[in-house]
């Protein structure tokens, strides 16, 4: 059934009651963003006489609402809550035409801060910072948000949909952090750090918090085979800019400790010889743990940036933004050359008296969408996060010093896959613990370093060395994905001649690599006499070379994406596939997807 999009705004008293529909105005432009705040810009003509709601001081606020309707009833999408935080105009305007602008609603996490002094460490490295041990990302933001509301902060206007043991979908918390944050730190920040470091993802609804596991199919939902976005039917304008400007195809890469070595990527296209990069990887000092954190800066030096912005026909359609999908979702729709599956990043709304509302998108393909997640989970290990840091401690020196460092608290394992130079799927392990700054006989101490040392999770299996830091983090790589391991951790002291206690042991099981190669691209077909060739040029559906990771593809023979039959699986480049025995006049569609190491199998390409 077609249905066309409608929108409208709707005020609210701040933290308070309705006020009422708004009349139209002069124009609007709203954006609703995945796991970010969006805004707002509405016009408005004093001389109206249905402009009161805005005919009040900034100080006294005011919150907007963007309601949306097929047609069937108004609805607010969620993360489309406003607060109005700024106007602007002329004062010999005529027509007294204001300018409002503001945020999200979440924008306020960024007016509460960590300002309870009660909680912060008064001794060793993090002096002065609060400690999470071991605490889920529900723990961390309730704990925070409960203190601010008894402070008569923001938190007393908002109400939260999970709880310290359950995330908004029901489902247990699946990650636990060891955190410092720093006095004053905004609870936006500390939501930030949280998303970077993958432990979740979020929504307002109205004046609700809520906060999903990462990646929650709860949140974000594959509607990949339902929501099927076709140019000029449902897109009026697709535009795409592509540059090579920012192509590398070999990486010098310095890490902590001396670490430096080059890391050449094959998938990468080469028109005038290789083109030269470099990154520093701060608070890395593994060559493993180096070589994982770049592949997201690889692949993404390799390849035509995989986001699209698209305008969106929002009458007489099947689907409709914020209707049937929303920011977060994933959908197909056409990218460069054909439909494939993206996520919908971020949804705009626009409207300006006389002229119809117009929306559009901006989408992110599958690997773009990992390498970005990828990306900020770095910027969370690697210590980008404002949570993660290390402050120096006074020094207390001894001589003849025997005393025992107690053992490190708050210990937790993180696992990740990346891909090797081989092109095989590796497991990484990235290790985090509180600070020791103390001996078992409760004196301060100096810590030089950690120790960290690792097995795999059945008995009688020999412990192997991990690394050491000087830092309350550690990676280490070439793990075998799937496996559980146990790790553990304890300070060496600076002066002291006694190693430090073991902490508990920490078992956790190494992630698997579970993103697809890119989709191939397009075949060509010839025939002659009953006979199909089925030919493969070798590069994705971009044009650009398969990843490292790619093992062949699959030739699929089928009307559609949804009903093709898996007819040869042995190609692993360039070259044919030819089917015989067809009668003569009859007609057969083929597509190829592309499979790697791991089993990971990309859609279909354009048929």
């Amino acid at each position: 059934m077609v249905k066309s999009l409608h929108a409208r705004l709707v005020a609210y008293r701040p933290f308070g009651e309705r006020i009422g529909v708004l009349a139209e105005p002069v124009s609007f432009s709203a954006s609703m963003l995945h796991n970010d705040d969006g805004a707002i810009s509405i016009e408005y003509s004093m001389l109206s006489g249905d402009a009161q709601a805005f005919d009040r001081e900034l100080t006294d606020g005011l919150e907007v609402a963007v309601e949306v309707s097929d047609g069937t009833g108004y609805v607010e999408p969620d993360n489309m809550r406003y607060v109005i935080t700024g106007r602007s105009g002329k004062t010999d305007d005529r027509t007294r035409t204001v300018a409002y602008s503001g945020q999200s609603i979440s924008w306020l996490l960024s007016k509460a801060e960590n300002n309870d002094s009660a909680h912060l460490l008064a001794d060793g490295d993090n002096k002065g910072r609060r400690p999470f041990y071991s605490s889920n990302p529900g723990v961390i933001l309730k704990t925070l948000l409960d203190e601010n509301r008894q402070r008569g902060g923001v938190a007393t206007g908002l109400t939260l949909g999970f709880d310290t043991a359950k995330d908004a979908g029901g489902a247990a918390w699946a990650k636990k952090y060891t955190l410092y944050c720093s006095l004053g730190t905004d609870l936006q920040t500390i939501l930030g750090s949280l998303v970077n470091g993958g432990g979740c993802d979020w929504r307002t609804s109205g004046r609700t918090l809520k906060m999903w596991n990462a990646d929650s199919t709860a949140l974000s939902r594959d509607l990949s085979k339902t929501v099927v976005l076709q140019l000029a039917r449902d897109i009026g304008e697709a535009p795409y800019e592509e540059s090579i400007s920012d192509l590398a195809s070999t990486i010098l890469v310095e890490g902590d400790n001396s670490l430096l070595f080059r890391m050449d990527n094959p998938a990468a296209p080469t028109p005038w010889g290789k083109w030269e990069s470099y990154s520093s990887q701060g608070g890395v000092s593994d060559k493993d743990t180096a070589t994982a954190f770049m592949q997201s800066t690889l692949a993404d030096a390799a390849r035509v940036r995989g986001q699209y912005t698209r305008d969106l026909v929002v009458t007489g359609v099947d689907a409709l933004p914020l209707i049937d999908y929303h920011a977060g979702d994933w959908i197909t729709a056409p990218t460069v050359s054909h439909g494939e599956k993206v996520r919908v990043q971020e949804i705009d709304l626009s409207m300006r008296q006389g002229e119809a509302l117009s929306a559009s998108l901006a989408l992110n393909d599958i690997k773009y969408d990992a390498s970005v997640r990828q990306a900020k989970k770095i910027k969370g290990i690697t210590g980008g996060a404002a949570l993660a840091g290390s402050e120096s401690g006074t020094t207390a020196s001894t001589d003849h010093d025997h005393r025992v460092p107690k053992s490190p608290q708050g210990l937790i394992v993180q696992t990740d896959a990346y891909v090797g130079s081989d092109g095989y799927a590796r497991g990484l392990a990235t290790v985090s613990w509180s600070a020791v700054a103390q001996a078992t006989d409760d004196t301060s101490i100096e810590i030089a370093s950690y120790r960290v040392e690792w097995r795999q999770h059945k008995d009688g299996m020999p412990w192997h060395a991990a690394g050491t830091t000087d830092k309350t983090q550690l990676g280490f790589g070439g793990l075998d994905c799937g496996a559980q391991i146990e790790v553990r951790v304890r300070a060496v002291p600076t002066y002291s001649d006694k190693l430090g206690e073991w902490s508990a042991i920490t078992v956790a099981t190494v992630e698997s690599d579970t993103t697809p190669c890119s989709v191939p691209s397009k075949p060509v077909l010839s025939s002659e006499f009953g006979v199909v060739t089925v030919h493969w040029d070798g590069k994705t559906s971009a044009g650009a070379n398969m990843e490292a990771d790619f093992d062949h593809v699959e030739v699929g023979e089928g009307a559609g994406a949804a009903a093709m039959t898996v007819v040869s699986a042995t190609q692993s480049g360039q070259g044919d596939y030819v089917v015989t025995g067809l009668t003569a006049g009859s007609q057969h569609s083929y597509a190829l997807r592309s499979v790697d190491h791991a089993g990971n199998r990309s859609d279909w390409s354009a048929i």
